[in-house]
């Protein structure tokens, strides 16, 4: 158990979430060029960066889910602290950048 979550439910979580991000950013983009993209860097259905986000939402925000403004604000920087290290480590180690859609 970690913070009251089984290992099994934080599994299902990302899961879910990297699914629904990725059906998100995959419809969004289609509408904006007009033809299916995969969006991310694996072969499947799942952006894992959404997946993580979620769970760590999830496990470090629950205490605080009673207030909604505190609640948006470290959403917002802890997402945010996620893909300025996820693009670092992805720069540093594969030499690779995401570019956005809105270039």
């Amino acid at each position: 158990m970690i913070l009251g979550y089984s290992v099994y439910e934080l599994l299902w979580l990302f899961f879910i979430y990297a699914f629904l991000g990725w059906c998100i950013e995959v419809g969004f983009c289609g509408l904006e060029i007009g033809k299916f993209v995969n969006r991310g860097f694996l072969n499947g259905p799942l952006c894992p960066i959404y997946g993580v986000g979620a769970v760590i939402v999830i496990l470090c925000l629950t205490p605080i889910s009673h207030n909604a403004v505190l609640l948006f604000f470290c959403t917002a920087v802890l997402t945010s602290v996620l893909e300025l290290v996820t693009g670092f480590v992805l720069d540093k180690m594969f030499r690779a950048r995401w570019v956005g859609l809105f270039r």
